[in-house]
């Protein structure tokens, strides 16, 4: 718990520091402009320079006070700080293309591989059993899960809080399934990743007073797919299947976007729009007919929408952390998640929204 603490403290003085520093010198905002633009105004979008300066806090507090953490943290810090500089580089200069991002993602996914041994290795289908005992194809397929889901997060960074409290959700359940099979070091060191999110989060809900930005998602991303696959290799009772079923809605919705914008509506699959489930989610059911210009409003709307999103994304959740080493539930669990979400695009593309989700106006 002391980890936790001292992550989100500093997590959360730095984001003061960010968001005060960037209100006197108008530096690195995010303007409301864009297909993937729903805020008002100008905010930071730095705010994963507070969740990693957080990390690296741990790191040192690992080295003095708690030794035999130290190593595994400090492999995980290097491991991913490549991924949060290609983010923050493109957070300040917004100009690298995200074709280059993903290439350079894609070989700086090597380094947990080695660094850390984050390898997957099994599957629980002998097929690819087989095919992930030859080391270069479990290279490859790492190294696509890795830089995969890190993009995975910052696809979903769309709304105030909804890709913060997924990423807290999410290792909320490896922390626990961590303590399930007596997993200190996984424990302790998801507890100081929560609590340098948790810091960012407060700032980021609801008000939306800082942003992620491309280096933070990154950040964030790469950390959840080392450590998921790091306590699947290091615990041979969890399922390979529970971190698919813990990680399926960012996963599904990656994939998802690409198909849409590849072959649905023929353009580039790294082309940003404003077709994912959770813009759909704020213009068509909690907007509705009303699309007030009041910042206020704006923000109100903007926050209503993620607590929808993270009722939706919840249940997958916990569902892994039930049935964390049974694969055949877990494998159930990942096709109905598949099919509800499909069920749910439809009924709001074709402005069917289900009149559950609607609640009375309070805007």
């Amino acid at each position: 718990m002391g980890t936790f603490i001292f992550s989100f403290i500093v997590s959360f003085i730095i984001c003061i520091v960010i968001i005060q520093f960037g209100k006197r010198n108008g530096y690195v905002l995010d303007e409301n402009n864009g297909p993937q633009k729903v805020h008002d105004g100008k905010v930071p979008r730095i705010g994963g320079l507070a969740i990693w300066v957080a990390l690296l806090a741990i790191g040192f507090y690992f080295f003095f006070k708690t030794g035999n953490f130290a190593g595994l943290m400090w492999r995980l810090i290097l491991s991913s700080f490549p991924f949060f500089l290609i983010g923050i580089l493109e957070d300040i200069t917004k100009a690298i293309r995200a074709e280059y991002r993903l290439s350079i993602m894609l070989c700086l996914a090597v380094l947990p591989f080695y660094l850390l041994d984050a390898k997957l290795i099994r599957a629980s289908i002998p097929l690819l059993d087989e095919l992930l005992s030859f080391w270069p194809v479990s290279l490859i397929i790492t190294i696509i899960a890795i830089a995969g889901f890190a993009n995975a997060i910052n696809l979903i960074d769309g709304l105030n809080g909804l890709s913060g409290m997924i990423s807290i959700l999410i290792i909320g359940g490896i922390a626990y399934i961590a303590f399930k099979v007596d997993d200190l070091n996984m424990l302790i060191i998801s507890f100081a990743v929560l609590g340098a999110i948790l810091g960012f989060l407060v700032f980021n809900y609801p008000g939306g007073l800082i942003f992620l930005g491309d280096g933070g998602a990154y950040l964030i991303g790469s950390v959840i797919a080392i450590l998921s696959i790091l306590i699947v290799a290091r615990n041979k009772d969890i399922s390979p299947w529970f971190p698919a079923m813990l990680l399926i809605y960012p996963i599904w919705e990656t994939i998802f976007s690409i198909y849409r914008r590849r072959f649905k509506k023929k353009k580039s699959a790294l082309k940003a729009d404003n077709l994912h489930l959770h813009t759909l989610i704020l213009k068509r059911v909690v907007r509705g007919a009303t699309n007030s210009n009041n910042s206020r409003v704006v923000i109100k709307q903007n926050s209503l929408a993620s607590i929808y999103v993270w009722a939706f994304a919840s249940w997958p959740i916990i569902w892994a952390v039930i049935f964390w080493n049974k694969t055949f539930i877990l494998t159930v669990g990942v096709v109905l998640f598949v099919l509800f979400y499909l069920m749910l695009y439809r009924c709001l593309v074709k402005f069917r929204a289900p009149k559950w989700m609607f609640i009375k106006r309070i805007f």
